[in-house]
């Protein structure tokens, strides 16, 4: 959600909240960390606690602090090792000059607790005017309490709003790194499994342009739906709210942006990106406070991973 945005960069196109830097280029690496406005560090200073008697004590803890303006982003105890932002920045060097991948996207979320870099492999067409591209997503946190991770992600852009979809977790990896000394050799080794990502694009190319040419008829359809959204054994509102998703699903499966417009109606990648958008924008309303957390990690990605195997598999 737009709330949770703090800073952030784009190239060429913005954000659907309309907030951040909009670049009209792609930018090198130092180019993406000061447009992004991640050019800040934290520190981890030792908390002290006022007892009773009013004596202070040191504690085991330590708060995690920004520089520009010491704000306390979490807290954690000692053997947590911050990873700084610029850190990040220079994990993506080696990736950017070897031609294979670009900035996309970089920012800070949540008021610089968790900050990210999303970098473009490739792009191509999977049907007419159905873009696939590859993106590498790495993600830090400076909250105490989440790792590193850098995951692969397929996105489809449809009416200039971006959606978020993985494979399923059989061919998507995430690579968690804990925060620790030896987290930046840990992260280098995670950026060299990436160095040569080409070939599994390639293979995520051919496996979407075959669900393009997959027939699905209505009991098929039904299918998936029903193994992805069951109502047996439901009743009263349970049963109310359970139709009505699967309402909302039925209708994106038919009717979603460009389902129609590039005649993939009725095919199996016609039914993923109806189940896709239905899941990321419309079902659970407004008790989904962050669609983009819920896309990247939450239910919503469980329901396109989920998805993408039942609609291979009929």
């Amino acid at each position: 959600m737009a709330h949770e945005f703090e800073s952030g960069l784009m190239v060429r196109q913005a954000a659907w909240h309309g907030l951040g830097t909009v670049l009209d280029h792609v930018p090198n690496p130092l180019e993406a960390f000061e447009a992004s406005e991640l050019n800040w560090r934290v520190n981890k200073c030792g908390m002290q606690a006022d007892l009773p008697n009013e004596d202070r004590i040191n504690t085991p803890y330590y708060a995690i602090v920004r520089e520009s303006d010491d704000s306390i982003l979490g807290v954690v105890k000692g053997r947590w090792t911050p990873y700084q932002n610029e850190d990040a920045f220079a994990w993506t060097v080696p990736l950017v000059e070897s031609g294979k991948w670009e900035f996309e996207t970089a920012g800070s979320l949540k008021g610089g607790q968790r900050c990210w870099c999303l970098l473009k492999q490739g792009e191509v067409e999977i049907v007419p005017n159905d873009t696939l591209k590859q993106y590498l997503m790495v993600c830090w946190s400076h909250d105490g309490i989440s790792s590193n991770y850098v995951q692969p992600t397929s996105i489809r852009v449809v009416c200039n709003n971006t959606l978020t979809m993985a494979l399923n977790e059989h061919s998507v990896t995430r690579h968690a790194v804990r925060h620790s000394q030896f987290m930046p050799m840990r992260m280098d080794a995670v950026r060299d499994l990436y160095m040569e990502a080409t070939e599994r694009f390639e293979e995520q190319v051919k496996e979407f342009r075959a669900l393009a040419m997959k027939k699905l008829n209505r009991r098929q359809i039904d299918s998936v739906v029903d193994n992805l959204f069951p109502v047996e054994s439901k009743e009263g509102k349970s049963l109310t709210h359970a139709l009505n998703r699967r309402e909302i699903v039925h209708d994106a499966i038919m009717n979603g942006s460009g389902i129609q417009e590039n005649g993939i109606d009725n095919t199996g990648y016609g039914v993923l990106m109806g189940i896709s958008e239905a899941t990321e924008h419309f079902i659970g309303g407004d008790h989904v406070k962050d669609r983009g957390a819920n896309v990247l990690w939450g239910t919503a990605k469980k329901m396109c991973d989920k998805a993408f195997e039942l609609v291979k598999a009929v």
